[in-house]
């Protein structure tokens, strides 16, 4: 972390290597600024740029369990966490799958044309079972509760392009400055498109200042600062210790 000095207003450097607590994770920390001055009496902030690896599996946890019913009888199995293309997926499903079921096993393939996922039963009739804690259903394509069938097709392709945009949280930073879609003021300063490829670097600039900025009502004390990078589904991204390196401009 550094500050550097512009006029009446400050280039602030965060790097969650400076967060307080080294068990935090590097996308949800908290750092200190130091005691300078100025930055009690801020008056308004703005991102400069964000700067991290994209380290997020497409299959983690809250993303990795699968729920299915064949011949009245339901499975669950669990996904171990990874970044998988089509092909692997449909491999490790039907182990895992398979490993469970009695009296049936389960062929998983992709259609040609449209892309979409079958699972097909050997005997009888089966379905995948969509709900809170069949939560991969959306990386595999199914979106609705479909009835018993044989091949149960997904309802579109599979989706594992992985991290595609974060939000950038902050409760010093940007206090109540987004109203969610649950009609909430919420402490989001900005959504972060994210561009970059498993494991490559993904550097973000906004090219507009109104996008990525907080105006104070009264002079704010920023010295201690709270940091979070959150997902869709409400909690951190999980750059699997990859660091986060933000830079604010902060005036008075």
């Amino acid at each position: 972390m550094s500050i550097e000095q512009e006029g009446t207003s400050r280039l602030i450097y965060i790097s969650s290597d400076d967060r307080l607590n080294k068990n935090d994770s590097t996308s949800k920390f908290t750092v200190d600024l130091g005691a300078s001055s100025s930055i009690h009496q801020t008056n308004r902030v703005v991102l400069r740029s964000c700067h991290f690896v994209n380290g997020q599996y497409n299959i983690r946890d809250g993303h990795d369990t699968l729920k299915w019913s064949h011949n009245s009888i339901d499975y669950t199995v669990i996904i171990p966490a990874g970044f998988y293309n089509t092909t692997q997926l449909r491999g490790v499903l039907e182990t895992e799958m398979n490993a469970v079921m009695i009296g049936a096993t389960v062929t998983i393939t992709q259609q040609l044309y449209t892309g979409k996922l079958n699972f097909s039963w050997s005997v009888s009739t089966g379905y995948i079972i969509v709900d809170e804690v069949s939560n991969i259903t959306p990386e595999l394509g199914f979106i609705t509760q479909q009835g018993a069938a044989n091949p149960s097709v997904a309802d579109r392709q599979p989706q594992l392009n992985g991290l595609e945009h974060c939000y950038l949280r902050s409760n010093i930073l940007a206090p109540s400055n987004m109203i969610s879609s649950d009609k909430e003021l919420d402490s989001t300063l900005i959504n972060i498109p994210v561009n970059a490829p498993y494991l490559f670097v993904n550097h973000y600039e906004p090219y507009d200042d109104e996008l990525a900025s907080k105006n104070y009502i009264t002079p704010t004390d920023i010295r201690i600062v709270d940091i979070e990078l959150q997902g869709d589904d409400f909690l951190p991204i999980d750059l699997n210790g990859y660091e986060v390196e933000l830079v604010f401009k902060v005036y008075f």
